[in-house]
């Protein structure tokens, strides 16, 4: 299941279920929130509310390669 499959399951959006698995990571300090609009902010709240259970976080991480954008070079070159 994917996150987009878990979204739509879910009723939220593909972005709402990324930040919430990014919320529920004890190793991640933080997240980035693009708040350029009152619907994004609205949108990044509501993803408070999503705890994801542990096949949907197996799911989402088995297909989830980590990277850093700023040393690796092979980024955005991946599958």
């Amino acid at each position: 299941m994917s996150a987009a499959r878990t979204a739509q399951m879910r009723g939220a959006t593909p972005a709402q279920v990324a930040q919430a698995w990014a919320l529920q990571k004890s190793e991640m300090s933080s997240m980035q929130v693009g708040g350029d609009s009152k619907d994004r902010i609205d949108s990044a709240l509501s993803a408070l509310r999503i705890r994801l259970d542990q096949d949907e976080l197996f799911e989402i991480e088995r297909n989830h390669t980590p990277c850093d954008p700023i040393n690796d070079y092979t980024t955005g070159k991946r599958i």
